[in-house]
């Protein structure tokens, strides 16, 4: 009967600390499945294997697996960086792992002589140690879900990351030597303060990581401001160009017209063609796109002409939007570089079927804005997010487009079937 009261002991606090995982999972990941079959069946089934290795009391062995446990749940059914997956994981088993040399060790002090293998041969006392385990585990989750999570973290090098790691596995080696060995109150004691010393350590760490990753974030937006600052000055400079060519156009027009009137009168099939040759020129110069946005209008006039010229077929269906709760740089930013990837995919597929529609509308509350483009079927996944397929190319068009997106709390998201490649932005309409 003790065998058994032990048994599903040990079993409860099994099922809580994978409970307390998969909240903590949830917390910090993006769920790759909707239905929570596939999360109830990969817990379960994870539990049964650690139950399993548990029974061979064998305490590094049992670290091992739970450790590679986690990290096999996480991967497989959530979706983040690596380095995040990494840092998480290892703070997320420490918390059991902590809670368990607690209680422990709290017992080892309240029972005098008894030490670990004593204690945990006591059902009575394994089943009050593990009764405090789960005591300890609700405010120590509480405590990661308040101050643990830092979306930047995932900007750390995988330098810092590994570092972090081998000195966690440090501090797991040296308490779980010094526990094996209790045997007194002294023991109990010493390994408390050890706890206590290795948990302000960690915060201590984890104050400088959370510096460092807001460091490393700040410089990376930093990059992007610039490289934005670059293409805005791009698009400046060819605005100016245009501008010095219309005055040119301008100032052209007046000879134009004298060279036409006087062909009126000798050869008016051949003013015609002339005509024609200045009208086709100050086409290809003015088109016709126009909406209410100045600097949205100039874009799409070059990014047209710049697509027709590629041989592109281009269709737009754009709703007259104001965009005036957004910055002229964002514009530039969002529209620019949706035309320049399209037209940089469209390149690679032949003649004939190359083709760019862009849609703009409004609906609700909401501006969404859909590009879609032909490619030529070869995209590149990393960590769940597309990159450029160009060689030593980190993809800073799409870095810029998400950035400027997620400052108006907007989504970005991308999709591609055969030879077809959408992109879909979705933009809160911002009312003062």
């Amino acid at each position: 009967m003790s065998d058994v009261i032990s048994q599903i002991s040990v079993t409860v606090l099994a099922v809580v600390v994978y409970v307390f995982t998969y909240r903590c999972f949830n917390h910090v990941y993006t769920k790759r499945y909707s239905s929570p079959l596939p999360y109830i069946i990969a817990f379960a089934l994870a539990l049964i294997i650690a139950r399993i290795i548990n029974q061979l009391n064998i305490a590094v062995l049992n670290l091992v697996i739970t450790y590679a446990l986690f990290n096999i749940l996480s991967f497989v059914l959530y979706k983040s960086s690596v380095k995040r997956k990494v840092l998480h994981n290892i703070i997320i088993y420490f918390i059991p792992f902590f809670a368990e040399l607690v209680s422990s060790s709290i017992w080892s002090i309240a029972t005098n002589e008894l030490g670990y293998l004593e204690a945990f041969s006591n059902t009575y006392m394994l089943v009050i140690s593990n009764l405090l385990n789960i005591m300890l585990l609700l405010p120590l989750y509480k405590v990661y879900f308040t101050f643990v999570k830092n979306d930047d973290l995932q900007m750390l090098p995988y330098s810092e990351v590994l570092v972090l790691l081998l000195m966690t596995l440090f501090e797991f080696f040296v308490l779980g030597q010094f526990f094996l060995r209790m045997q007194t109150r002294s023991d109990g004691i010493i390994m408390i303060i050890l706890m206590i010393g290795f948990l302000l350590l960690n915060a201590f760490i984890s104050v400088i990581i959370g510096r460092l990753a807001s460091e490393y974030k700040n410089k990376y937006e930093l990059k992007l401001a610039r490289m934005q600052n670059d293409i805005q000055l791009t698009h400046y400079n060819e605005m100016n160009s245009k501008y010095k060519e219309s005055r040119k156009a301008i100032h052209d027009i007046k000879r134009h017209i004298d060279v036409i009137t006087a062909l009126q009168g000798t050869d008016p099939e051949r003013a015609k063609k002339y005509g024609s040759k200045v009208y086709k020129e100050l086409d290809q110069l003015f088109t016709d796109f126009k909406c209410s946005n100045e600097i949205l209008s100039i874009i799409m006039s070059q990014k047209i002409i710049l697509a027709e010229s590629e041989q592109i077929k281009v269709t737009t269906e754009v709703e007259d939007l104001l965009l005036d709760f957004m910055v002229d740089t964002d514009v530039t930013a969002i529209f620019a570089n949706l035309w320049d990837n399209a037209i940089e995919a469209s390149r690679k597929v032949k003649q004939g079927d190359r083709y760019i529609k862009m849609q703009m509308y409004r609906s609700g509350g909401f501006i969404a804005i859909e590009m879609g483009n032909s490619f030529d079927g070869k995209v590149s996944v990393r960590n769940s997010k597309l990159v450029s397929t160009k060689l030593n190319h980190e993809g800073v068009g799409i870095k810029i487009i998400q950035s400027a997106v997620s400052k108006y709390e907007g989504m970005y998201s991308t999709s591609f079937k055969d030879n077809d490649f959408k992109t879909h932005i979705t933009i809160p309409i911002k009312q003062d």
